[in-house]
């Protein structure tokens, strides 16, 4: 079997499948342990873990503990099931997939994990930026009860915590594996451990961190892997199947060839004609029963790969080293109301025509793919749109850049436009073997330099003589877009900055521009990212509305749901696994209310495919891991209006 190595990062065409299924067959079963709450009291098993697990790493009982001085109100002395089962499990299998909702305490399993493996002697933990301010606070609550490792920070050692004598855990943001120096990051680091928090975030094998990772797990043999999100499958089983595979190994319940995850995907992931006739779709078919429910008047109206999948997942979570855990952490409701936006303004009309029948943004520049006619088009309907201005170059055509006869100006931008295009062609292609020194654009780049430099190089750094480089080379500093938004009309952002002076609540945004304006016409604070981000959201006393960046704030901040039971997400995001971590920002443990309502604009066509297209990749992830999604048990105040 090939174990995902470098050489095959990107999705590989479809060709003769191997068919890893009697290997995935012959995997020992267990059965899931049921870790969900039942009038808030655990079943008696996961409570029985919870207690034997607690007893293996806490300190025992401290009256004079410092956790009221650190500003919490409660101490963390009792692991929750979720968290005890991971760390049983783990060393149990050699590693670990956790599928378990927001809210489910994976920061503190995380911090305890090196222990769970007793000849573990450095450890890296990989997590968001924003995440480092919550670990190290997590850390210093925890330790007050718990026996825990050092902790130490890859990109600010003033932050570590030393604890003498224990295993060294590095956080490590990915954005530090993604930047050019980190090319050969985990080789020096050398870990024997890799937890990987949020680990959708390695989930495309194109990018540069998660070739960075698949290189040194493929080169290291006897590295764990630890590997958990809320959200971990998205839209396809590639997005997990690397990860089981270094994992879980041989114990992986999915293919460990990248062609055998391109034919298994063909059947289970979500298609308008899923493949249901070929060799491989019949053997899976017959494999996980999906056969019983063809034809039966219940299964109507379900996609037609619906029962395979759910054959499927039942063996994934009885795979030791998987866990699952499919209930919320808050037994509350959320219900969706819509804003009322008021009439489009015949500006922003004639702008949506524009961009929808002529493939045309408002300054006139062709666009290209649908997705960018779709993210246009989302964006004209709330009253701006993004554009690049090149001020070194000044237009002199007679009406814009684009039009029929261009000046030389415009053409020389048009030129730069072409051979950028031909260069990022080769890039792609070149990144997706995520070599060492040539696994980022920048490095890729200077390796290209080196190829045609005069005198020759003749270091010890990798060349590469891409021929579309020296006229990329040329032209390419030459040129300066200066990234800037345009307004048409601000009508919409007055209509979010009027929710949130009604309201006591969060005002979402994507657009750092959008946000900032909302945050200007309501005189309300704008949240987004930096190194006190979280600091300044937190310290917000819950008495007014803010409006905040889903980027910096909608994943993995904790204490929002103390503060807000309202929000509005003005830019709705188009993703299922997004709308599963956003709304559990409020919906986790420590949300008092009964209720969360949700307010969302229903205005335009695109606005309105967010949400929709969120939930049918809501119902895959579901449908794959068995894991409650908010987007499903939610209620939509108005389905029977439209």
């Amino acid at each position: 079997m090939t174990l995902f190595p470098q050489a095959v990062l990107a999705a590989t065409p479809m060709v003769e499948a191997k068919l890893d299924l009697p290997r995935v067959l012959s995997l020992t079963r267990r059965p899931v342990l049921d870790c969900n709450r039942v009038e808030l009291i655990y079943q008696s098993e996961a409570q029985a873990l919870a207690e034997y697990m607690t007893e293996k790493y806490t300190l025992g009982p401290r009256k004079n503990c410092k956790c009221k001085e650190l500003g919490y109100a409660q101490c963390i002395t009792q692991l929750n099931p979720s968290q005890a089962w991971a760390l049983r499990e783990a060393p149990r299998a050699g590693g670990l997939i956790g599928m378990q909702p927001v809210g489910a305490g994976k920061s503190i399993q995380g911090l305890l994990m090196p222990l769970a493996f007793p000849d573990c002697k450095r450890a890296v933990l990989l997590g968001k930026p924003d995440q480092r301010i919550h670990y190290r606070n997590a850390y210093l609550r925890l330790r007050e009860h718990f026996q825990v490792p050092s902790l130490y920070f890859e990109d600010d050692l003033t932050m570590s915590i030393i604890n003498p004598g224990a295993t060294a855990l590095r956080f490590v943001p990915y954005s530090r594996l993604s930047r050019p120096d980190a090319t050969d990051l985990l080789e020096r680091l050398n870990p024997d451990l890799i937890i990987l928090d949020e680990a959708h975030s390695v989930a495309a094998r194109s990018s540069s961190r998660t070739g960075r990772l698949l290189r040194f797990l493929a080169n290291r043999d006897g590295v764990r892997v630890c590997a958990w999100s809320g959200t971990l499958i998205k839209k396809s089983i590639r997005d997990q199947a690397h990860l089981m595979a270094h994992a879980l190994g041989e114990g992986s319940p999915m293919p460990l060839d990248p062609d055998d995850v391109e034919a298994w995907a063909a059947v289970f992931d979500p298609a308008p004609v899923p493949d249901q006739e070929s060799s491989v779709a019949k053997s899976l078919y017959e494999a996980f029963d999906g056969r019983e429910n063809r034809g039966k008047m219940w299964w109507r109206g379900k996609a037609p790969n619906d029962g395979v999948r759910v054959g499927y997942r039942k063996w994934i979570l009885e795979t030791p080293g998987v866990i699952s855990t499919s209930g919320s952490s808050y037994d509350g409701s959320i219900t969706f109301h819509k804003r009322e936006v008021p009439k489009l303004p015949e500006s922003i009309k004639k702008a949506l025509v524009d961009v929808r029948d002529l493939m045309k943004r408002p300054d006139g520049e062709e666009l290209v793919e649908a997705t960018e006619v779709a993210m246009c088009a989302r964006n004209v309907a709330n009253g701006y749109f993004f554009y690049w201005a090149f001020p070194k170059i000044p237009c002199t055509c007679p009406v814009n850049a684009f039009a029929e006869q261009r000046c030389e100006h415009c053409q020389f931008i048009a030129e730069w436009y072409a051979r950028r295009k031909d260069w990022h062609k080769a890039l792609r292609q070149k990144l997706q073997r995520a070599e060492v020194h040539l696994d980022s654009p920048l490095l890729c780049a200077n390796a290209a330099a080196r190829a045609y430099q005069d005198p020759p190089y003749e270091g010890d750094l990798p060349v590469w003589r891409e021929p579309t480089w020296p006229a990329w080379a040329e032209i390419r500093d030459q040129v300066e877009p200066d990234p800037r938004v345009k307004w048409i009309d601000e009508f919409f952002a007055k209509n979010a900055a009027e929710w949130a002076k009604k309201h006591v609540g969060i005002v979402w945004c994507q657009s750092t521009a959008f946000g900032k304006k909302v945050a200007e016409l309501a005189g309300l604070p704008y949240h987004g990212g930096g190194p006190d981000a979280e600091a300044r959201i937190l310290a917000e006393d819950g008495k007014r509305s803010v409006i905040a960046s889903l980027k910096s704030h909608g994943v993995g901040r904790d204490g929002l749901q103390a503060k807000f039971r309202e929000q509005y997400f003005a830019e709705p995001p188009s993703s299922g696994d997004l709308w599963q971590q956003n709304l559990g920002r409020l919906a986790r443990p420590g949300q008092e209310a009964d209720e969360i309502d949700v307010w969302v604009p229903r205005h335009v066509g695109e606005v309105r495919d967010a949400l929709d297209n969120g939930k049918r990749e809501a119902e895959f992830t579901q449908s794959m891991t068995g894991a409650d999604h908010w987007l499903l048990k939610a209620d939509f105040a108005w389905e029977n209006d439209e």
